[in-house]
């Protein structure tokens, strides 16, 4: 029990006897005391269980965000190897141990397989974008 509490039991003890007014006013007082020991430790429990529970939290995005890393890295390397670029800084870093900066896209023999995945429907896709935009057809509609 706290001080305080003490002291007012203690004056309560003596005073209220002999003095309603003494007595109301010390009984207004223990009211408005502040928190017993155990309510604060409860508190305490209650924010440290929502911390814990933030941290949680926290934790599963980072595992979630270290996947999606952990993908987007494998995807970056797969596109490399279709180009034949570097897979660690794509001829950006003179510091790179694997390719000193020379490892643009044409730097090694690309991935045929890969080629054949990601780079040959994008740039049949481009092909025809360019006929269709330099269709007879086209060109005289845009001028009308």
């Amino acid at each position: 029990m706290a001080l305080n509490t003490v002291l007012l039991e203690m004056i309560a003890a003596q005073a209220g006897a002999s003095n309603p007014a003494v007595a109301e006013a010390l009984a207004q007082l223990r009211a408005a005391a502040p928190a017993p020991a155990a309510e604060a430790e409860h508190d305490r429990s209650a924010e440290s269980a929502a911390l814990n529970d933030a941290l949680t939290d926290l934790r599963e995005q980072v595992k979630d965000l270290t996947c999606d890393l952990q993908f987007l890295r494998d995807r970056c390397d797969l596109l490399a190897a279709a180009l034949g670029a570097c897979c660690l800084c794509w001829g950006e870093d003179v510091r790179c141990r694997n390719c000193r900066g020379r490892g643009r896209p044409g730097f090694s023999q690309p991935d045929e397989a890969l080629l054949k995945e990601f780079v040959l429907p994008a740039i049949s896709t481009w092909r025809a974008q360019r006929v269709k935009a330099s269709a007879p057809g086209r060109a005289a509609t845009a001028t009308a």
